[in-house]
């Protein structure tokens, strides 16, 4: 009887088993290659971003709350408001002394308070308000704000919103406690990454330090100057908002409370 001849075709299943059980070789053939899975791409981890980061501030996550348009507050000469510059000014075109028809807030990080004549901004870690006129809208403008600071740790800072549309478009003042002094756009609901002005205080002045501050800006034109005190800080310039409100706010720190309190708002037509 003859014996079938097994042709290396009829071989090829055997081999490829025992290439799988133990990579098995045939003389002429060498090795079976053994698949290489592609490589696994790592997966980025996401970074944690904190309100507000050390160099770039956003504002705001919360749409800002106004004052009840109905308290007269325009021209109505609330408090004591006189202008604390040095430069030629305009008429009054709104005042505040915080007396009535601001709203007040009471929610998880932030308390918003009428006391004693004062606007209080209580505000845990990383919290941040804003509160507007709902009245205001002027382009050439001077804006003052007197702000007592009661608890100001580093990080944490107070300021003012002007030229404000909307919370997608303003300019936002900041006084860090820690003596940096800001000025960011933030213009169709996106914070534009530089800043417009980014300075410290000069020598002898103190953002956190105890007492009544007086905190201003002066808009007129692309020109944009910032005061402390009544003494002029820096001189920017930036022409992607020409008009609108003005508000206070506050901003905690990341790992401490901020207390700061607002009294006596004043708005002056610009010369």
């Amino acid at each position: 009887m003859r014996r079938p001849i097994l042709t290396l075709l009829s071989l090829l299943p055997v081999l490829l088993l025992l290439a799988g059980c133990g990579g098995a070789s045939v003389a002429g053939l060498g090795s079976l290659p053994t698949a290489t899975p592609p490589p696994t791409e790592p997966i980025p981890e996401p970074t944690p971003t904190f309100l507000p980061p050390p160099t770039v501030t956003p504002f705001p996550t919360a749409t800002p709350g106004g004052a009840v348009a109905s308290s007269g507050l325009i021209g109505a000469g609330g408090g004591d408001v006189t202008p604390a510059i040095d430069r030629p000014l305009g008429e009054l075109v709104f005042s505040s002394g915080f007396e009535a028809g601001w709203p007040t807030v009471s929610e998880e990080g932030v308390q918003v308070s009428l006391e004693n004549g004062g606007y209080v901004f209580a505000l845990a870690p990383n919290a941040m308000t804003v509160q507007n006129s709902s009245a205001v809208d002027a382009g050439n403008l001077y804006a003052q704000v007197e702000v007592t600071p009661q608890a100001c740790p580093s990080g944490g800072g107070y300021g003012m919103f002007f030229r404000m549309r909307d919370s997608g478009n303003y300019y936002a003042l900041t006084f860090f406690c820690d003596g940096r002094v800001t000025v960011f756009a933030r213009s169709g609901g996106v914070l534009v990454p530089d800043p417009i002005l980014d300075v410290t205080l000069p020598a002898g002045l103190s953002a956190s330090s105890a007492g009544v501050h007086t905190i201003g800006v002066l808009a007129n034109g692309s020109r944009i100057e910032v005061f402390f005190d009544g003494q002029s800080i820096a001189v920017a310039t930036d022409t992607r908002h020409t008009r609108g409100d003005v508000a206070v706010y506050a901003v905690g720190p990341r790992s401490s409370e901020l207390r700061v309190v607002f009294d006596n708002l004043g708005v002056w037509a610009a010369q």
